[in-house]
């Protein structure tokens, strides 16, 4: 398997294994917001919600290697993003699964684009989020805007399995040349993203597209935009990011009550290369009052 050693082949076998079993212990729930069907994971017994956002994977179950790690001290409510083309769809979406939980306000933690949707989300019901944690992501760029709309007027002409490609490069970027990070884990889930991307179909991959867009146009991100809200920040980065350091600082510009805290050669997954300081520096962070 791509000359890997008895060792790596492991760990991309373990991963697997994890996987099915997280899968036969962690059902998705179906519920219907505003006509739109959302499946979602909701586990662990604690007072305390932790709304725990996917990033560009989409799927809840893509947190399967953080998600048990809540689960005693949290009720972790984990999504799927349905295939819906607006900012207002997905947020007013969300805000549904906490009440479909009995959840008035939530923690949420949004990784990568978790961290948009978690940006957007406390603008829209800021009196649903207790705390903001956005782990190695952006201030939505709005300068990306006129771009975007050009590519989607083109998206017609587009065959769909070059879209598909391409969002398969786009996450493998995330996690791919990390020295810290077999290169098995990293096989393991290049396989697991194709399998979710090889289903799409053009409608699904074009509402995606729809909804970064609306997402990026929809709310203004600046330092004074949540001074009244009461909650805390927490900013998540990587010194050795895909995302640009004058991405980073204008995250840190945009939340200057945040804490912040940096990872040290982790790429832009700190939570499969630095699993152990990701969960011990959120678990600090949430346990702080």
């Amino acid at each position: 398997m791509m000359g890997t050693d008895d060792s790596t082949r492991g760990i991309a076998a373990e991963r697997w294994d994890e996987l099915r079993e997280f899968r036969a212990t962690h059902p998705p729930k179906h519920i219907s917001v505003a006509g739109v069907g959302w499946d979602y994971l909701a586990t662990g017994a604690g007072e305390e919600a932790l709304l725990l956002l996917p990033g560009g994977a989409m799927v809840a179950e893509a947190g399967f290697t953080r998600i048990p790690a809540f689960e005693d001290r949290y009720q972790v409510i984990a999504p799927d993003y349905p295939p819906v083309s607006t900012a207002a769809q997905l947020l007013d979406g969300l805000a549904g699964v906490l009440d479909a939980e009995g959840v008035r306000a939530a923690h949420v933690l949004g990784p990568s684009y978790g961290g948009l949707v978690a940006q957007c989300f406390v603008r829209r019901h800021p009196e649903r989020v207790r705390t903001l944690i956005l782990a190695n992501t952006v201030v939505p760029p709005r300068r990306l805007l006129w771009p975007a709309k050009i590519f989607l007027a083109l998206l017609p002409f587009v065959p769909p399995g070059w879209l598909r490609a391409q969002r398969e490069r786009t996450l493998a970027r995330a996690f791919s040349g990390v020295p810290s990070v077999p290169l098995e884990d990293q096989v393991f889930w290049r396989d697991y993203q194709h399998g979710l991307i090889s289903h799409l179909t053009k409608a699904e991959l074009l509402a995606m597209y729809l909804l970064g867009i609306d997402l990026m146009k929809s709310f203004r991100f600046a330092p004074d935009d949540l001074a009244s809200w009461p909650g805390r920040v927490l900013i998540l980065e990587s010194d050795e990011d895909l995302l640009r350091p004058k991405q980073r600082a204008e995250l840190r510009r945009c939340y200057p009550q945040a804490q912040v805290h940096t990872f040290h050669g982790a790429g832009h997954t700190p939570w499969m290369s630095h699993k152990v300081e990701y969960l011990s520096v959120i678990k600090q962070f949430l346990d702080q009052q």
